[in-house]
């Protein structure tokens, strides 16, 4: 079993914040300020499904009950926890944004069901609201289900051979590229999880040689200086392609590109991960030597899960208090943008961190009564 490392706590505490400050700040579009935070959310998704797989136990001889406990962390849990924020706050915004039950029934649905399934099989509640947007961090829950079933079913046959493993991750790559070229975007990200859980294939050969570890061990000054040229190079891909191709639209025929650079994308997919990976690690590095950034940040990275499915919905109820704009989401700017938006944006921020914290800290408390109780 491999021991917790601080530095990888670091990085998804890091990862984190910046999917805060990508939801809730207000920015000028193509600002400095907006593509710098656009490059760490669109490189850091990868890392997190890489570490989902990094943590693999390939000492554990039952595979399945290896996988029942995954499952019941990242779905069981993430279905139970919508269940409560969408009884919870559903009454707000029949007060506060007029919703209807029918509203209120429509965005619990389709939560659940994503809008792509919602408008086949039920076209007359296919309309989402603001209970809805302010949810939409937990597709990410949804795709990593999917991408985990497909990681351990693969891994059941080909765990114990380093080289089949490898030619496993090809071919999920493969499989995931042409399903994304081919198929139209579906329910839960589905089409996306076999290339998803090639990313976590990869992530358990790294973590198999404790390669994390390992990089954390290298002398600071050349790793630094690696990770600064690791950052142009991996910012440059980042402008040439564009944004889209680096994230949910990685292989989305481009118009600008007619379908030319569609396949030959994996790979430079592939080394996005490995860039923005290793430019996290270092930073992470860095932090870990300031011993207040290291606490805070480690432990924020202990709470992403929380943070990722609570952040957004805290944020657009403080943004709803402040009477600014309430549209957390990766597809809005506010045009003018004024400091007094700025400022208010940033004040909703803070208040939905300190909830999440606060949430955070109960659940570490319960932990410790069921342990102690034991």
């Amino acid at each position: 079993m491999i021991k917790r490392n601080k530095v990888i706590d670091i990085m998804k505490g890091l990862l984190i914040l910046s999917v805060m400050i990508y939801h809730l700040i207000y920015r000028n579009q193509m600002s400095i300020f907006d593509e710098v935070i656009k490059e760490f959310i669109y490189s850091g998704l990868p890392v997190f499904i890489l570490l989902s797989g990094y943590f693999y136990h390939f000492n554990e001889e039952n595979v399945f009950k290896m996988f029942r406990r995954r499952m019941n962390m990242i779905f069981v849990r993430t279905c139970l926890v919508m269940a409560l924020l969408l009884a919870l706050f559903g009454p707000y915004f029949m007060l506060v944004h007029g919703y209807s039950v029918r509203n209120w029934v429509n965005d619990a649905l389709t939560t659940y069901l994503r809008p792509e399934l919602m408008a086949k099989i039920a076209p007359s509640f296919s309309e989402t609201g603001q209970l809805f947007n302010n949810l939409s961090p937990v597709w990410f829950m949804w795709t990593l289900v999917w991408s985990t079933i497909i990681f351990y079913l693969v891994m059941y046959f080909v765990r114990k051979s380093i080289w089949m493993m490898g030619v496993a991750t090809a071919v999920l790559m493969i499989i995931g590229a042409a399903l994304y070229v081919n198929v139209p975007a579906q329910s839960w990200s589905i089409h996306l999880a076999p290339l998803y859980a090639g990313i976590m294939v990869i992530g358990a050969m790294l973590g198999k040689y404790k390669s994390i570890g390992k990089m954390c061990e290298l002398p600071m000054i050349p790793s630094v200086i690696a990770a600064v040229i690791g950052g142009f190079v991996h910012f440059q891909i980042f402008e040439k392609f564009g944004s889209d191709w680096l994230y949910l639209s990685i292989f989305r025929v481009d118009k600008d590109f007619n379908g030319i650079f569609t396949y030959p994308t994996v790979a430079i997919f592939i080394l996005e991960v490995f860039l923005g990976g290793y430019v996290l690690i270092v930073i992470a590095r860095v932090f870990d030597k300031v011993k207040g950034c290291r606490e805070a940040l480690s432990w924020i990275g202990k709470h992403t899960y929380i943070i990722l499915l609570l952040h957004c919905l805290v944020g657009g109820v403080a943004a709803d208090i402040l009477h600014t704009y309430n549209k957390p989401g990766p597809d809005w700017y506010v045009v003018p943008l004024t400091a007094t938006v700025v400022i208010k944006s940033i004040i909703s921020f803070v208040v939905s961190l300190a909830a999440c914290v606060g949430v955070g800290m109960i659940q570490d408390r319960m932990k410790q009564k069921r342990i102690k109780s034991k």
